[in-house]
């Protein structure tokens, strides 16, 4: 599942970046369940610091205000559930670190 993201997916790109975090997104090319909606791939990664939370906006990645945004995470698979609020937002521990805890997410949002 997750491998097959980088075989059916365009216009990839970073969507910010700072010394702790980064966020990348990336349109699914694979069809939906739901004809008619759209699929972003988004990965939230903990570079440095202290464990804490990545978080972007819907507007951020470029989805229309107003929009009902169902996630999935694409590690666990499993059901999709309603996104509430404008922010994708989840606690990673970092990457550069022993830390225990995921120092990235990587997530199916439908709209």
């Amino acid at each position: 599942r997750v491998l097959a993201i980088s075989d059916n997916s365009t216009n990839n790109k970073q969507i910010k970046r700072d010394a702790t975090m980064a966020v990348w997104s990336a349109e699914s090319t694979a069809n939906t369940a739901d004809a008619g909606k759209k699929s972003l791939h988004v990965a939230l990664f903990k570079l440095t610091g202290a464990p804490g939370a990545v978080s972007v906006t819907l507007g951020e990645l470029g989805i229309p205000a107003g929009s009902s945004v169902a996630m999935q995470d694409s590690w666990a698979g499993g059901a999709s559930t309603p996104l509430s609020g404008g922010t994708v937002s989840k606690q990673l521990s970092p990457c550069s670190t022993s830390s225990k805890g995921p120092c990235c997410a990587l997530l199916l949002l439908t709209y």
